[in-house]
C-alpha cells in the first residue's frame, strides 16, 4: 500500500516529536535538563546534601564552586549509620558549611529508638560556636508509598524523636520531606519547625507557611566526590546571604541560650542543695510534708513526692514513709532546697535515720548490719558495763558519725568476761546514749568488737 505525501509527513511528524521527547526523557534522566534551575538560581544561598552514596567528598572544591551550607546523613532507622558519616562531620564540624546532620525516618521503629540510635551516632555537642542542626528525612519510601502508614502513628513518633533532638542539641531540628507527604502528614502539624522541601518538578508552595530549604534537584553534578552516585542533590535558602548568616546566628544564639539556662539551673541547685545535714528532728507531720528542725537551729519543711526515695541507712532498705514520726532522725542527702522547703533533685534522696530501741533494736541487732566497737569496761557488782560505739556497715566507717552505746553484762556461771581495751573516751564523738542488758553465752565477748549476731537475748 502506497502512502500519501500527507501520511508520509504525519509519520515523520510523530517520530520527531517521539524521539525528541525520548531525548529530553534522558537529558533529564542525566541531568542535562532540571526543570527548577531557572527558578533556583534566583536564590543567592546554594547547599548540597550528600549520604555514603557520593563516597569520599572534598568539601573544599564543593566549597569552591559555590556552595555555602551542606547537610550530611548520620543515621536511618533504629540501627542503621552511614558509613561514611563520621568522615564528613570531621571535616566539616570546624568549618563554616556544616549546617545539618539528617536522619532518614522509617516507619519500623519508633521514634525514641530512632532518636537514640542518631544521637549514640552524633554524639552530644559542647557549649561552643558548633552549630549542628538536627534533621528528620520523612518521606514515602518502598511499600509505603502505597500502604501509607498511620498518620497518628507517624505524627506521635516523629515528635518523639524531635523532642529527644532538642534536647540533646539544644535547638530546634528541621524537617525534611516531599510535597506529597507534607500535605498527608505534614500541614497542620508541626508547626513550630522549620520545612526542608524537596520539589523537582517546579518551585514549593507550602499551605500554611514558608519553606526554610528547597531541594530542586537530585541531579546535581559538581566536582569534589567519588562514590558510586554520579549526582549530587542541591538546595538552596530561602532568602538572601545575609538573610542566611542571620538564621545561622539565630540558631547559634537558641542553643547558647539553652545551655546557658541549664548551667544557670544547674548552679542554682548547686547552691541551694542541701547535703548530709545530721542529727535533723521531724518535728510536724502533714500528709507527706515533714516540718524539720537542722542542728543550726533552722526550720524546713520537706515535701515528699512521687520521685523520692525513701531510705533506712540502717537497714539498708526501702522505708514506707509512713513510719516516719515526730522526733525521728531524718538526714538529707542531695535534696535541692528553695525558699524554706526541700523539694527533690532528680534522683534525690531521703535518707532515714531512726532513734531506735527496746525489741526493735534487738531485730536490727540481729541482722548482722551492725557492729560494737567496745572502747570500755568498767565492774558493776558482779556484773560489768561496757561502752564503745555502733556501728552501721552499710551506713558509716566515721567514727565521728557513729553512735555510742552503754551495755551492762549480766554475768552468770555461762558467762566469760575478756579483758578489752578500745580508743579512749575522749576521742569519741557521741550521738546517742543506750543502755542494754545482755546476756551472753561464754567466749562470745571477742576482744575489740562484738557482732550483733552472738546476741542471744536483750531487754530494754
Amino acid at each position: 500500500m502506497k502512502l500519501s505525501k500527507k501520511s508520509k509527513n504525519i509519520i515523520i511528524t510523530i517520530l520527531i516529536i517521539v524521539l525528541m521527547l525520548v531525548a529530553i526523557i534522558l537529558m533529564l534522566f542525566n541531568g542535562y535538563i532540571i526543570p527548577t534551575k531557572l527558578e533556583a538560581e534566583k536564590y543567592e544561598v546554594r547547599g548540597v546534601d550528600v549520604s555514603e552514596y557520593q563516597g569520599e567528598v572534598d568539601w573544599d572544591k564543593i566549597k569552591e564552586q559555590g556552595i555555602s551550607f551542606a547537610f550530611i546523613k548520620a543515621t536511618e532507622g533504629s540501627e542503621s549509620k552511614d558509613r561514611y558519616f563520621n568522615n564528613n562531620y570531621e571535616k566539616l564540624k570546624n568549618t563554616d558549611m556544616l549546617l545539618g546532620v539528617y536522619h532518614f525516618f522509617s516507619f519500623e521503629s519508633s521514634g525514641e529508638e530512632q532518636a537514640g540510635n542518631y544521637i549514640n551516632t552524633v554524639g552530644n555537642i559542647e557549649n561552643d560556636d558548633t552549630l549542628i542542626l538536627p534533621i528528620i528525612d520523612v518521606e514515602y519510601y518502598g511499600n509505603y508509598k502505597s500502604a501509607k502508614p498511620s498518620k497518628d502513628w507517624v505524627i506521635v513518633e516523629m515528635q518523639t524523636m524531635l523532642d529527644k533532638m532538642e534536647e540533646t542539641y539544644r535547638v530546634k531540628p528541621m524537617i525534611y520531606t516531599t510535597m506529597e507527604f507534607y500535605d498527608y502528614y505534614i500541614n497542620g502539624n508541626f508547626s513550630d519547625y522549620d520545612i526542608w522541601i524537596r520539589d523537582v518538578i517546579t518551585k514549593p508552595n507550602l499551605e500554611n507557611r514558608d519553606w526554610k530549604f528547597w531541594q530542586y534537584t537530585g541531579k546535581g553534578k559538581l566536582d569534589g566526590y567519588n562514590g558510586k552516585e554520579k549526582f549530587i542533590d542541591l538546595n538552596v535558602f530561602n532568602g538572601s546571604k545575609d538573610g542566611f548568616e542571620s538564621f545561622v546566628e539565630i540558631k547559634k544564639q537558641e542553643k547558647k541560650a539553652n545551655f546557658e539556662e541549664e548551667e544557670r539551673i544547674e548552679k542554682e541547685q548547686e547552691e541551694n542543695t542541701v547535703t548530709s545535714i545530721w542529727e535533723t528532728t521531724v518535728t510536724n507531720i502533714e500528709g507527706n510534708n515533714f516540718t524539720v528542725q537542722t542542728e543550726q537551729g533552722e526550720s524546713l519543711k520537706v515535701v515528699l513526692n512521687d520521685n523520692s526515695i525513701v531510705f533506712n541507712r540502717r537497714t539498708n532498705e526501702n522505708m514506707d514513709i509512713s513510719n516516719i514520726k515526730v522526733n525521728d532522725k531524718i538526714d538529707f542527702d542531695n535534696v535541692y532546697k528553695k525558699q524554706g522547703e526541700i523539694t527533690f533533685a532528680e534522683g534525690g534522696e531521703i535518707f532515714v535515720t531512726r532513734d531506735i530501741h527496746g525489741e526493735e533494736l534487738k531485730e536490727e541487732l540481729l541482722s548482722s548490719d551492725i557492729q560494737f566497737d567496745i572502747t570500755g569496761l568498767t565492774k558493776k557488782g558482779s556484773n560489768y558495763i561496757l561502752t564503745g560505739i555502733i556501728r552501721d556497715l552499710y551506713y558509716t566507717n566515721n567514727y565521728q558519725e557513729a553512735e555510742s552505746f552503754e551495755i551492762e553484762v549480766i554475768v552468770n556461771n555461762e558467762t566469760t568476761i575478756l579483758g578489752v581495751k578500745g580508743k579512749p573516751e575522749e576521742e569519741l564523738n557521741e550521738l546517742y546514749k543506750y543502755e542494754i542488758y545482755i546476756t551472753f553465752d561464754k567466749n562470745e565477748l571477742k576482744k575489740g568488737n562484738l557482732v550483733a549476731g552472738n546476741i542471744e537475748g536483750m531487754g530494754c
